[in-house]
């Protein structure tokens, strides 16, 4: 019984110690949106274009219609100045 405990013990120590030593040595993964809130807070102006689609259902048996709905949207910090043009 107390040979079991001796080891039990041994072995939870050493897969403590290798958890602890590879949390500790494998290197943290790069992510491209770190720098995203920075960026967001330094932005004078910013725009993007969101696209929602959609399957709308419809009677029974007949296929659900697709619809796809855009809008474009803008963001202009107080102070700041903003000119539209279409170049179409």
């Amino acid at each position: 019984m107390r040979q079991r405990l001796v080891l039990g013990t041994a072995g939870a120590a050493v897969v403590l110690a290798f958890c602890f030593v590879w949390f500790a040595t494998v290197a943290k993964p790069i992510y491209g949106m770190d720098k995203l809130p920075e960026t967001s807070r330094n932005a004078k102006s910013y725009e993007y274009t969101l696209t929602t689609e959609m399957n709308v259902p419809r009677e029974s048996g007949k296929p659900p219609a697709k619809v796809e709905m855009k809008g474009h949207f803008f963001w202009v910090a107080p102070g700041s100045y903003r000119s539209d043009g279409d170049l179409d």
